[in-house]
């Protein structure tokens, strides 16, 4: 006797099950853990003995799942068929057939079975939510008969029940109970582990999930707030203005270091907004906010206040060379003296004799300045080092046409310096630049910040005694090309150099112009807020 076993369901307006065929067609794909109760009685009309009940499950005709009773006797039914990780697929039939045998002859057995047969899946990691399990009377309602009973035309999202979308390869990793293996590492490693409630796109590389969070988008422009051409979008992507300007007492000229460029002391900084005034010092407590605010290649305006009366001008032709800082000589050679050899005397802490060396450079190759060369005795080991292996800490230098920065009296000197008031020992990032003892703009050493050859100390190769060459490995500071240093020839007569650092100090703010009106102002940043007025502010602020 074979047949089909009807569900006994308590939802029949689900579409996806036929009544009278009792045949299941989902709607939605679904992956999940199935579970069938078969319940009822069993009467056997005409064999005694040797009988035998088979339940299957197939799909799509195809048997995907079996269960047996053996004892085919008038007695009780109880039957389940577990199905775990089984995909219902869309669009295919689902049913429960059955076949009744009497020993090896099914056709001349009867019998009678009563049915409480029904479906239960269980979703608690697979296609639903992981909390619908919580709720004994919520199941999948896309594709199961369920236990929601409510309907309401007038509340479409009344006992909706919602599924996430399964990855297809990434599986769930359980640490609920160990932080250091999952403890469901063996399911994963034999790939029978349940899958994560993810999308795969969300890890493809292409997508534009995957690129927004993981790769970032980039916007680039030109310059801040204002749109430049060759910009890819039409709107600056960069809207940034700062509430922040400077109060200066006075400007200086910036040479030699920078020629023809302005150093303004700036004392104050005001924000336009909270009226917050900060005073500076060299103590540089605020070097990171200057350095923001005044950024090299920024064009500021100077505004000139006159403290006797409300009369004021600006200077609109400015252009920052660097913010926070300055440019100051450590040394140079600026001339020929007489005699002619650039040198200078160093005497050590136990010696009375001074050793004379002769600063010029002796070229070995485009990118590496030599210090020694003939006869001479190498002087960049004093000036690197301050000291000798032999004779100890160098005490004072005493130039000779190569002049050192006297940090005491904030002048270069020929005279006898302190070695701990120099700038010495050179660092790396200083910079060299050299010129010619002419009057061209173009190529004196102070006739351009470039001149004949801007360079930045890349390494400081130091030798292993004083005796031996040490060398200054450079890079170009500006467009320049290292091979512009051997252009011109190494000798003692012509090359002049002059070594200088920057100097981190929040007071000061270097312009590659110098204002014809000094007096004091208000220097105020390219991106200050357009909606602030800094006069109305200082004013407010009693700064003038």
């Amino acid at each position: 006797m074979t047949g089909t076993l009807p569900l006994d369901l308590e939802v029949k307006e689900i579409d996806a099950y036929n009544n009278t065929t009792y045949e299941y067609s989902p709607i939605y794909t679904v992956q999940s853990d199935v579970e069938i109760f078969i319940t009822g009685g069993l009467v056997n009309t005409t064999a005694t003995a040797d009988s035998q009940l088979k339940i299957y499950l197939k799909e799509d005709n195809k048997i995907i799942a079996t269960g047996f009773d053996d004892n085919g006797n008038n007695d009780d039914l109880s039957l389940t068929i577990t199905v775990p990780n089984l995909s219902i697929k869309a669009g295919s039939t689902y049913k429960l057939d059955f076949l009744y045998t009497e020993g090896d002859n099914a056709s001349p057995s009867t019998a009678r079975i009563d049915t409480g047969s029904y479906w239960r899946a269980t979703v608690e990691n697979l296609a639903a939510q992981s909390t619908y399990y919580l709720d004994p009377a919520v199941y999948t309602q896309q594709n199961f008969p369920g236990n929601i009973n409510e309907f309401s035309e007038y509340n479409s999202l009344l006992n909706n029940v919602y599924s996430n979308r399964v990855s297809s390869k990434y599986f769930d990793v359980d640490y609920n109970s160990d932080a250091l293996t999952p403890t469901n590492f063996e399911p994963i490693i034999s790939q029978s582990a349940l899958y994560a409630q993810i999308q795969d796109s969300n890890y493809d590389p292409k997508s534009a999930f995957f690129e927004l969070r993981y790769s970032g988008t980039k916007y680039t422009s030109q310059n801040y707030n204002v749109f430049t051409e060759g910009d890819a979008q039409k709107e600056p992507p960069i809207d940034y203005y700062t509430d922040w300007f400077a109060y200066y007492d006075w400007i200086g000229g910036s040479d030699p270091q920078y020629p023809g460029g302005g150093n303004f002391h700036i004392t104050q900084l005001v924000n336009g907004t909270t009226g917050e005034i900060i005073t500076l010092d060299t103590a540089n407590n605020n070097l990171g906010l200057v350095e923001s605010i005044f950024r090299q290649g920024d064009t500021p305006t100077q505004i000139i206040t006159a403290l006797s009366s409300s009369s004021t001008g600006s200077t609109l032709d400015l252009e920052i060379e660097t913010g926070g800082a300055l440019y100051q000589t450590i040394l140079e050679h600026t001339s020929t003296p007489s005699p002619i050899d650039p040198s200078f005397t160093a005497l050590y802490g136990t010696s009375n004799t001074s050793p004379v060396f002769v600063g010029f450079f002796a070229n070995a190759g485009s990118n590496i300045l030599m210090d020694t060369g003939s006869i001479y005795k190498p002087f960049l080991y004093p000036l690197i080092t301050g000291s000798d292996p032999n004779l100890g800490e160098v005490r004072v230098v005493n130039g000779d046409g190569l002049t050192f920065y006297n940090k005491t009296t904030g002048q270069i000197s020929d005279e006898i310096i302190p070695y701990q008031d120099t700038l010495l020992p050179l660092h790396k990032n200083d910079f060299i630049r050299f010129g010619d003892l002419g009057s061209s703009s173009s190529s004196s050493l102070d006739g351009s910040f470039e001149a004949l050859g801007l360079y930045r100390i890349k390494e400081i190769n130091i030798a292993a005694t004083a005796s031996d060459s040490s060398s200054l490995e450079i890079t170009p500071a500006l467009n320049a090309d290292t091979t512009a240093v051997t252009t011109w020839g190494f000798g003692t007569t012509n090359q002049t150099c002059r070594i200088f650092r920057r100097i981190p100090n929040e007071t000061f703010v270097i312009t590659k112009q110098l204002p014809a009106n000094r007096e004091a102002g208000l220097l105020v940043p390219q991106n200050f807020n357009p909606d602030l007025d800094p006069l109305t502010v200082a004013r407010g602020a009693g700064i003038i």
